[in-house]
């Protein structure tokens, strides 16, 4: 190529653009850009602030409970009364399940672990929350820990006799259960309530309602 067709500047080209331009100002498309690109930011906002609105919304919901979710905390409450007249049964009946070392201070621990494992599940069954009732749970996993820990140094237990509260025909499923067994399974219950009375106090300071 020659430099004169270098050189040669395109005219049509240069005044091209301004007219575009002009046409453009001139049939309102410029203010109809910038329209639909402020309507795009628009939704784009919308669905940040939905997002969001759905992030604190799942929040609340695992915070209040809903009316099966109360329901369950009543049969969990339930529960408990049975495990409790269980072993009521036990010494009332003198099975054997209890030796001689359970007195007083062995009938506090035991019992009053489980009337203390009531409250949890019946504040958050009134109340329909969680976190008001986590400072109250938290006392309640110390409580049970520190009892576990005591009737496992006293043992005052004779798990041999467990199933004889049960009807003959379902003995055999608790054949297996020794005293030894027993042993392992309350120094799990001492750590697992230990750590849940932690958890539920960290729980409880750190908690964010929104």
């Amino acid at each position: 190529m020659s430099s004169a067709a270098r050189n040669t500047f395109d005219f049509k080209a240069y005044f091209e653009i301004p007219v575009r331009i002009d046409n453009l100002i001139s049939d309102n498309r410029i203010p109809a850009l910038i329209a639909r690109q402020n309507v795009d930011h628009l939704r784009v906002l919308d669905v940040q602030s939905e997002s969001e609105s759905g992030i604190s919304t799942h929040k609340r919901d695992k915070e209040t409970l809903t009316v099966p979710q109360r329901f369950g905390e009543i049969v969990s409450a339930f529960i408990i009364l049975l495990i409790f007249a269980f072993y009521l049964y036990h010494q009332v009946e003198n099975t054997g399940f209890f030796t001689s070392k359970f007195g007083n201070w062995e009938m506090f621990a035991f019992y009053g672990s489980l009337f203390l494992s009531l409250v949890p599940p019946l504040a958050r069954a009134w109340l329909g929350r969680r976190n008001p009732v986590r400072p109250v749970e938290a006392f309640c996993n110390l409580f049970f820990a520190l009892a576990l820990l005591y009737l496992l140094l006293v043992f005052p237990f004779n798990f041999a006799h467990f199933a004889d509260a049960l009807p003959v025909a379902v003995r055999f499923m608790f054949g297996w259960l020794s005293n030894d067994i027993a042993k392992v399974a309350m120094v799990l219950g001492i750590l697992g309530t230990g750590i849940a009375a932690a958890v539920n106090f960290v729980r409880y300071l750190f908690f964010n309602p929104n």
